[in-house]
């Protein structure tokens, strides 16, 4: 289904495992790891938001809305940003640390 993120490790070359992240038609464009692998980054085309998942227990943390159709998202070298692109040229900077306290809102750049 479109709704799953497969994690894999390359070392053993085989499916770690499988998340659901939400129900039904959510299209996602592009998926980015943080810098230290311990979190996992993927646009929601349908629902307008960006999945942060825990890469060590497989749980979605919080669905952060942003506009306009994310296409893309790369977190920064530092790993304190993450920034979302979206259809209409927007590109949005979001603080990794509001994403931590369960916050859901981004800011534009």
């Amino acid at each position: 289904p479109d709704h799953l993120v497969t994690i894999d490790d390359a070392a053993p070359t085989a499916v770690q495992s499988t998340i659901v992240y939400g129900t039904g038609n959510q299209h996602f464009n592009a998926v980015a790891v943080n810098p230290t692998g311990t979190r996992v980054y993927k646009t929601n085309r349908a629902s307008n938001s960006v999945s942060v998942i825990d890469a060590f227990d497989d749980t979605v943390i919080v669905n952060v809305a942003v506009m306009g159709d994310p296409r893309m998202v790369e977190v920064s070298p530092d790993g304190l940003h993450y920034y979302v692109g979206n259809l209409g040229g927007t590109i949005y900077k979001m603080r990794v640390s509001d994403n931590e306290r369960g916050c859901s809102r981004g800011y534009r750049r």
